[in-house]
């Protein structure tokens, strides 16, 4: 309010210079005050450029406070939010919601479950093997089913989008029994995307119907076995495309 008032402020100030003319503008007792004051001219032509300069500073304020700061609220409230179920964390507590979360990755205020899919297809593009996935599978499924558990009552919210383990252990399973190859990752993570989105049957009805941190993670297990699924076909067509 205080910035639109300035705005409207500068506007009419900018109105009054330019409906003034030189011929216009006398001092108390009828002198010509072009007469008195020679720099009259230079003088309303300063005085615009302050007032051009003073709408441009309140726009600037205005998107600001309007635009800018609201969003970076937003951004701050994602990464240091604090539901009542997150104060005074147990250490074990606090261990499992970073698990769940994948550190900050989860806290991403766009598409938290694409950012630790991206993560996850990063490390693996950089660390795992074809063996490595295979062993990671089982250990990443018992340690996310207890720690999304464990997240949706810290979380007060069923399946809550912080918790993106799930994601990661999809993700593994989308590119298991493949070697690991930047192109086998980048069709992988969009097939992945793909399938955990659309959610085919009956990915949605155990995401819902299964309990917990069950549920959490066992709709991303299938949705990693459609995208292998798909995957491996299209490894196979593209071999023998190439033959």
């Amino acid at each position: 309010m205080l910035i639109e008032k300035g705005l409207q402020k500068s506007r009419h100030i900018g109105i009054a210079f330019e409906g003034l003319s030189e011929n216009q503008v006398h001092l108390s007792g009828g002198s010509d005050f072009k007469a008195s004051v020679p720099g009259i001219p230079q003088l309303k032509k300063q005085l615009q450029r302050y007032r051009h300069n003073i709408q441009c500073f309140y726009w600037f304020v205005s998107l600001c406070y309007n635009h800018l700061l609201p969003d970076l609220g937003i951004l701050m409230k994602r990464l240091f939010k604090q539901n009542p179920g997150t104060i005074d964390l147990k250490p074990f507590d606090y261990i499992l919601k970073n698990i769940a979360t994948l550190g900050p990755a989860g806290y991403s205020p766009f598409a938290p479950g694409t950012v630790g899919t991206a993560v996850t297809a990063i490390l693996c593009l950089f660390f795992a093997t074809r063996t490595s996935v295979l062993l990671i599978i089982p250990l990443l499924f018992i340690m996310g089913t207890i720690a999304s558990d464990r997240a949706e009552g810290i979380f007060e919210e069923k399946d809550s989008s912080y918790i993106v383990i799930d994601e990661a252990t999809g993700f593994l399973v989308t590119i298991a029994f493949h070697s690991i190859t930047p192109l086998l990752v980048l069709i992988g993570f969009v097939l992945f995307r793909f399938f955990d989105i659309l959610k085919p049957f009956p990915i949605r009805q155990a995401e819902t119907r299964l309990p917990g941190g069950l549920g959490v993670m066992f709709d991303d297990i299938m949705a990693g076995i459609y995208a292998n699924i798909v995957l491996t076909l299209v490894l196979y067509f593209k071999d023998v495309i190439r033959i």
